[in-house]
């Protein structure tokens, strides 16, 4: 794997819960990068022992999605963030040229590549996923229009973003109940697109 430059800037939010082997498997995979990491750990004991300064482990025993994600920008010392799931991959160079983006682009609250999915059938194959979010964009100034013209459910919850961006989103997650994954996702795409990024 070709070793991205310029992630310093950046952390992937690792939320994990009880799923010690796949979290290993990302620390291998991202240890080749220069990219900081935080993982949080919403299980009852679990822990992932890291000598790494590229990595922060912090255990929030018994917490939702939501609990650990409002907590995430207060650990954060980067600009820029994304969501990673313990069992996906994110692409070092897709990562740089997102993160490249956002540095030039800076009235754009988020930005994400492409998605493949890996299926275990008979025979190994890979495609495409999400193809219909390919150069979706919303750019009106007016956020209740931002959220009308959203024809397609993005999931902006694995968006890059600007450390101010999430923090807008997410401070909303002390005032909602339960920790529904789909409401997270849900929270995630409209508290993004109606929230004013400038603070």
């Amino acid at each position: 794997m070709r070793s991205a430059r310029n992630l310093s800037d950046l952390t992937i939010i690792i939320p994990t819960v009880n799923r010690s082997r796949n979290l290993k498997r990302l620390l291998k995979f991202f240890g080749q990068t220069n990219v900081n990491l935080l993982i949080l750990d919403g299980g009852e004991n679990s822990r992932i022992p890291t000598n790494s300064i590229k990595v922060r482990y912090i255990h929030i025993k018994n917490s939702n999605l939501q609990e650990r994600l409002f907590h995430a920008p207060s650990y954060l010392k980067t600009n820029y963030s994304v969501i990673c799931a313990d069992d996906d991959f994110l692409f070092p160079r897709g990562l740089e040229t997102c993160l490249n983006f956002l540095k030039q682009n800076s009235n754009y609250a988020s930005v994400q590549g492409m998605y493949i999915r890996i299926a275990e059938e008979k025979y190994f194959s890979w495609f495409p996923d999400y193809v219909h979010w390919r150069k979706v964009k919303l750019l009106e100034d007016d956020p209740t229009e931002r959220v009308l013209n959203m024809k397609h459910s993005c999931q902006f919850l694995y968006a890059m973003m600007p450390i101010k961006t999430l923090r807008n989103v997410t401070r909303v997650f002390q005032d909602i109940e339960g920790g529904s994954l789909t409401m997270n996702e849900l929270a995630f795409n409209y508290i993004n697109n109606v929230s004013i990024v400038e603070e």
